[in-house]
């Protein structure tokens, strides 16, 4: 089987903003996903989940542009018995599953927000648009 990042990328290198598998026909989109890691997973633990999780992605949801390293923050508040956890952020290209089972499954993840990631278009940029349209007319 072949992974998503692959098609996503052959997609993205021919132009077009969307893929199909399987006869259905999917959109190519951004998204933003932020892993929060139990805070006592060893080094050797934690990089092994952060593989997987990179893996799963790859996989199947789409091609990852960006991540950052796990950094230890502090909660507002207790998830659990936890005060604490290492946040872990990954930006990329594909699709997104109402159901990421493999974080949902996995111990050593907390929590995790998938976010689409859209241009905000404000007051401002309606108004700059509509400046730059009545000056081509």
């Amino acid at each position: 089987m072949e992974e998503i990042a692959q098609i996503v990328e052959e997609s993205l290198s021919k132009g077009q903003k969307y893929f199909e598998r399987n006869g259905q026909i999917f959109k190519i989109r951004d998204y933003e996903l932020t892993i929060i890691l139990k805070p006592d997973l060893s080094d050797a633990n934690e990089k092994e989940l952060i593989e997987q999780i990179k893996s799963q992605i790859r996989r199947n949801l789409g091609k990852i542009n960006y991540e950052e390293e796990p950094k230890l923050r502090l909660f507002a508040y207790n998830i659990g018995k936890y005060d604490r956890g290492k946040y872990y952020y990954v930006e990329y290209s594909g699709i997104a599953e109402p159901e990421i089972t493999f974080l949902k499954l996995n111990p050593g993840v907390i929590r995790y927000l998938l976010v689409l990631k859209e241009p905000i278009e404000t007051k401002g940029h309606i108004w700059r648009r509509k400046v730059k349209e009545s000056l081509v007319k």
